[in-house]
């Protein structure tokens, strides 16, 4: 089509064949932001009177948020293969913490020393760390998706190991200290040129992990990225009866519903022992 033969219909109709072939949200929006300005430039040029492209596409349907959730097994299998591997147990430490925490992935990438009190056992979560959507753009620290994102979280004995060992370990690492904005002192650094752990090395390092793992066993592990990780935290929590409101805010969610319809992944396993639970502890009252 020429592009003054380009209506708006023309585009949203674009959109919508490439998300009916499978193209995913991310990808979407990628395209979109390379069209708007390429169609806002023919405007200056006057080659066109109105850009077709100066519309949000939220008109799509928006994708499931159910991710991959280790079960209990799975969990202590995964962490075991891992540390046990000389190419992946690195991240171990990483991921027992990610695991005990429920943090985002910018937000254990963000995390300073200065954030964790191994002696009161708070670990304190109020930046993350970010980066910009393009190759090799920029790290930057940003505030937290909610205010509800800021809050204090325990350190289990599990991760109090982890942390111990990471922070320990970080001094061997380089004896370059990057600052991002201000903040300096992070707790994952690495020998790596970026100098501390990136999203991609943490992406890249768990696909690796699912795939080496599958390779070798008979039972196959989901498919994981670092938000599973962070959902397994959650349904754990519920499985061991946390209450609601305390895994809300653990879990930094302004909405209650988020916590229930998303990160909590239940089971007809889980069912039956929780009524099972339930049903011994009304006998014993009885």
């Amino acid at each position: 089509m020429k592009i003054n033969q380009v209506k708006q219909s023309h585009v949203k109709a674009f959109f919508v064949e490439l998300y009916n072939n499978g193209v995913k949200s991310n990808s979407l929006h990628v395209y979109h932001t390379i069209l708007k300005p390429a169609f806002e430039k023919a405007v200056d040029d006057d080659l066109i009177r109105k850009n077709p492209c100066d519309f949000s596409i939220d008109f799509l349907p928006q994708e499931s948020n159910e991710k991959s959730v280790l079960t209990q097994s799975e969990e202590i299998a995964f962490l075991e293969f891992v540390k046990q591997n000389p190419q992946l147990c690195w991240y171990y430490d990483i991921y027992v913490v990610m695991l005990e925490t429920g943090l985002r992935l910018g937000e254990i990438i963000g995390l300073t020393l200065q954030d964790i009190d191994l002696k009161e056992r708070c670990l304190s979560v109020n930046h993350q760390l970010c980066r910009e959507r393009k190759k090799d753009g920029r790290l930057y620290i940003d505030t937290l998706k909610t205010n509800n994102g800021k809050r204090d979280i325990y350190i289990s004995d599990r991760a109090y190991e982890s942390l111990v060992r990471l922070i320990e370990r970080r001094k061997n690492e380089t004896n370059v200290e990057i600052v991002i904005d201000g903040y300096s002192s992070f707790l994952l650094a690495s020998h790596k040129q970026s100098k501390i752990v990136t999203h991609e090395m943490l992406y890249r390092n768990l696909k690796k992990a699912v795939q080496m793992y599958n390779e070798s066993h008979k039972k196959k592990m989901p498919d994981l990225s670092p938000h599973s990780l962070r959902h397994t935290f959650c349904t754990r929590m519920a499985e061991r009866g946390i209450n609601a409101r305390t895994l809300q805010y653990l879990m930094g969610h302004s909405d209650i519903g988020t916590t229930f319809n998303i990160y909590t992944h239940w089971n007809g396993e889980m069912a039956m022992s929780e009524m099972k639970k339930t049903l011994e502890i009304a006998d014993k009252m009885a």
